[in-house]
């Protein structure tokens, strides 16, 4: 599909000689492919997931948040995501879910995100797809926040994106029949006008790489001259989830859809009063973590995902002067394995060496880009009572950080003494903060 997407992009950009409806026809043909993509990929990481969740494999959750960067508007204030942590052994292959803007048409409108002109969307992919969009293509690192919560807390978060889904999909066959009988009756309108009685043909332009043929147009083409032909493509509509509502850059973006569904499905929440109930911290991306320490669900110290962009600023200066031979001899094999990832411009001679090299070792995917695994006992949520939970915790607490920051414990102590109706919705979050400011303080 990609490949498609990249020649239709290349053909429609070399057609300076073609007129608009060509171009625009050539547009709408590459948006369809897009959103036929999305869709499918959407389905196929959805259905993993409840794969996951009927064979008990979830058993953890993570905030992830994307670096803010200046290249585009949008990316200013970073990206919120939730991925749930599995049993299976490659951490790189965890489903991440991201609340994005579902664009339905081929130029996106800044104002209609402003506004509200697109439904909330909830996108899933495996945690290596993030790595490679934001690190390896956009070099912006990930921070990810350890959020403590109960089995139930878990399957209930997934389950309701299993329910958008299949509300979005309901929504998505529905239109999709009526656009094509619409388009069909259009086209054979427009053929008995223009060509005449028998004198014209219709063609259905149709996609394979969906699982199901999906029609994209209609082509009314007239059988004497088949240079005598009118597109009628199919119209893409993005299908609201009421839950979800529209995305709003200032309100509803990644971080607020992303907190409502952390508050409507059974986690603590900490409302704000006086600046809207999300309160800023709750709008802003990179931002979000604050928020979530107030709603007792971020208790522990940040970990980071960003040994590509540290090695690529280390070797800066010899990369770009060619130094190959020295950086063999000075870069270890991991270092080799993530520079061969990145698809770094090297010579044939080093990039086979390497290939060789780094065979011999078969180091996974989280492992050279630095997703290390975690103990498992921090993704749990411990009552005063559960000493072998608090004790488990504890130890994998000393073997996972070095040390916590002397603000980041006085915050934790703070919020555990708050009472607020939100953060009494799950008392066990509240008890699991109060031992462990017991701790702290000592």
């Amino acid at each position: 599909m990609r490949e498609i997407l990249i020649l239709l992009t290349f053909l429609i950009s070399s057609l300076s000689f073609a007129n608009e409806e060509v171009k625009e026809a050539g547009l709408r043909s590459l948006w369809s492919l897009n959103h036929i993509e999305l869709m499918t990929l959407n389905d196929r990481y959805v259905k993993r997931l409840a794969k996951k969740i009927e064979r008990g494999q979830i058993i953890g959750l993570e905030l992830i948040t994307a670096a803010s960067t200046d290249s585009k508007i949008e990316s200013r204030f970073g990206h919120s995501m939730i991925r749930f942590i599995d049993t299976t052994p490659r951490q790189s292959d965890d489903l991440t879910l991201s609340f994005v803007a579902d664009v339905d048409e081929p130029n996106m409108s800044y104002l209609g995100g402003v506004y509200g002109k697109y439904p909330v969307f909830p996108m899933i992919k495996p945690t290596r797809d993030f790595v490679r969009d934001y690190i390896k293509i956009q070099g912006r690192y990930l921070k990810r926040n350890i959020m403590p919560a109960t089995q139930e807390q878990r399957y209930t978060l997934a389950k309701k994106i299993i329910q958008w889904w299949n509300e979005i999909q309901s929504k998505e066959a529905r239109h999709y029949q009526e656009e094509l009988q619409k388009k069909y009756e259009k086209a054979n309108k427009f053929g008995l006008k223009e060509f005449g009685q028998d004198q014209f043909a219709l063609i259905p332009l149709t996609n394979f790489d969906a699982g199901e043929p999906v029609v994209t147009a209609i082509v009314a083409r007239s059988v004497s001259n088949p240079d005598q032909q009118k597109i009628f493509h199919l119209k893409i509509k993005a299908h609201k989830v009421k839950e979800l509502g529209k995305y709003k850059f200032f309100s509803n973006n990644c971080a607020g859809a992303l907190y409502r569904y952390l508050k409507n499905n059974g986690m603590p929440y900490y409302t704000t009063f006086g600046v809207g109930r999300l309160g800023v911290n709750g709008r802003i991306p990179s931002k979000l973590a604050l928020r979530l320490e107030k709603s007792l669900l971020n208790p522990y110290p940040e970990l980071v995902v960003n040994k590509l962009l540290k090695l690529l600023e280390k070797i800066n200066d010899d990369y770009e002067n060619r130094r190959f031979s020295y950086l063999d001899q000075t870069l270890g094999l991991e270092e080799k394995a993530l520079l061969l990832d990145f698809k770094a411009e090297l010579p044939t001679d080093i990039k086979v060496k390497w290939t060789n090299e780094v065979k011999v070792e078969r180091f996974t995917y989280g492992q050279i880009h630095g997703i290390t695994k975690v103990n498992p006992a921090l993704y749990n949520v411990c009552g005063k009572k559960n000493v072998d939970c608090q004790n488990e915790v504890k130890t994998a607490l000393q073997t996972t950080f070095t040390s916590i920051s002397g603000a980041k414990k006085k915050r934790i102590i703070k919020y555990s003494k708050r009472n607020r109706r939100g953060l009494r919705k799950s008392p066990l979050h509240r008890e699991h903060h109060q031992w462990l400011s017991d701790i702290l303080k000592n």
